[in-house]
């Protein structure tokens, strides 16, 4: 189920959400949209106008202003806001969630128990390395990871957790994933002759 889909948002209904969004400072296009199609239209077979709908859905708030009509006040809720970013997000790749089971399991394979991790977080990363190697399949994947891990198989000072392994910024201001940040994508530049080996063995 999509996120449009839980919340019971269509496209239109959608784009008068964006509406709200510019409210903060509109135009007089973006106020008369607002007045005639939240406030001035009542949905067919009830008593309610679209404002209200989204009222009860948790997805606008009234803000105060020098003006009391409802449309000058009418502002996107957190929810809302939220449902507006999280739309501009890459959806997660198809094969990330192979990818962190593998490299758990690659992880305990040799002992390294200590350096899994897991979690949402971990997941995007993983998926944003996927995005940046998009030509990789789930075999060049475990190849990869295989050859990493087995290097670390008898001795595990210098292996990465599961989470630096995908990124590891220079900094805590640093919070997008760049394939300079990642630990991994630095061995896999270096290591091609490694990675070769471990994919004709799969």
């Amino acid at each position: 189920m999509t996120l449009l889909e839980k919340e019971e948002i269509t496209p239109d209904t959608l784009g008068l959400l964006m509406f709200v969004k510019l409210n903060s400072s509109p135009t007089a296009y973006v106020q008369d949209m607002i007045k005639q199609y939240l406030f001035d239209f009542i949905i067919p077979d009830t008593d309610y106008n679209l404002a209200e709908v989204f009222e009860a859905k948790g997805l606008i708030k009234y803000v105060k202003t020098g003006r009391k009509d409802p449309w000058y006040r009418i502002r996107l809720s957190e929810k809302g806001d939220k449902i507006l970013k999280d739309l501009n997000k890459k959806p997660q790749h198809e094969l990330a969630e192979m990818m962190l089971e593998f490299i758990q399991s690659e992880y305990r394979r040799i002992g390294a128990e200590a350096l899994v991790r897991g979690g949402d977080k971990l997941l995007n990363r993983i998926s944003e390395f996927l995005y940046f190697k998009e030509a990789y399949t789930e075999k060049m994947i475990k190849a990869v990871i295989r050859a990493y891990v087995s290097q670390f198989e008898y001795e595990k000072t210098y292996m990465n957790n599961m989470e630096t392994l995908i990124f590891k910024p220079a900094n805590v201001y640093t919070t997008k994933w760049t394939a300079e940040e990642s630990p991994l994508c630095k061995f896999i530049d270096k290591s091609q002759d490694k990675i070769k080996y471990e994919y004709s063995r799969l």
